[in-house]
């Protein structure tokens, strides 16, 4: 190293700079961590090699943030449900269901997310999270 330069300081996981874990961010890094060790054949007093914590704080981040999202939008249908009951009108289904559909979206979304984080590439992640609606939505198929 030349006189010039100064060694860098190690960033921080993007989850370690957020605030303050979340009890439901806690439990799942916690159990992830130790199903990863396991994986790894690393007894429970081992350390997770950093990078590999560093996946597990970004991704635990991720799930327990879009849970929360999805938390609040369940609550914000409830809410536009019981003012739709109120009045008659077709503005308020269309409403909850376009929201319904963006709880759904931004849902995908974080677990795509959260599956890049565990080291699938982008085209894995989608065809997982195609797999996963897949097996939600009726095929319409007639199977005589």
């Amino acid at each position: 190293m030349s006189g010039n330069r100064r060694p860098r300081a190690a960033r921080k996981p993007r989850a370690a700079i957020s605030a303050r874990a979340t009890p439901l961010e806690t439990r799942i890094k916690g159990e992830v961590k130790v199903g990863v060790k396991r994986r790894l054949g690393l007894s429970d007093g081992d350390r997770l090699p950093a990078g590999v914590q560093g996946l597990v704080d970004a991704a635990a981040h991720e799930v327990a943030e879009s849970s929360l999202a999805l938390s609040v939008l369940r609550e914000v249908e409830a809410v536009a449900s019981r003012i739709g009951n109120r009045r008659d009108g077709t503005e308020a289904f269309t409403s909850q269901s376009e929201m319904g559909l963006l709880a759904e979206a931004q849902y995908l979304a974080a677990k795509k997310k959260a599956l890049q984080a565990a080291g699938f590439s982008s085209d894995e992640a989608m065809r997982l999270l195609v797999a996963e609606v897949s097996a939600w939505q009726p095929t319409g198929r007639k199977t005589s």
